[in-house]
């Protein structure tokens, strides 16, 4: 079982994967097809919010533990609903090269800057 400290770790770098479009046209596209056993992908980077931790479903049950306060929970939920308008408006059996190029994509890498603005600010 992961410690509160190795969650946030987890949750605020699958933030920071989902707020960068580079990284991810690298790691989930390019590397993905240099190395058929690379693990780098969408769907783990989604398990990291979601099965790992609910934190996404559920992120106002998180603070003080995984979250720091009321802002941070706040942002994880807005990111929360564009990753869900996403995946409701997808095939989700498609690739994530084709994934990642839909605009509706934007909106999740848009939403992901601004939550991971939040969870690294200085207090």
């Amino acid at each position: 079982m992961l410690e509160f400290p190795e969650m946030r770790e987890m949750v605020v770098d699958a933030v920071r994967t989902f707020s960068d479009i580079e990284y991810q046209q690298k790691m989930w596209v390019d590397e993905r097809y240099q190395d058929p056993n690379l693990i780098e992908d969408l769907d783990q980077n989604l398990s990291a919010l979601y099965d790992f931790t609910s934190v996404a479903e559920c992120p106002h049950d998180y603070i003080g533990a995984v979250l720091v306060d009321i802002d941070e929970a706040e942002a994880m939920e807005a990111l929360h609903i564009a990753i869900e308008e996403f995946l409701g408006s997808v095939d989700g059996s498609l690739e994530d090269a084709v994934l990642i190029a839909m605009p509706n994509w934007r909106k999740v890498v848009d939403q992901a800057q601004a939550t991971l603005r939040v969870l690294t600010r200085e207090r």
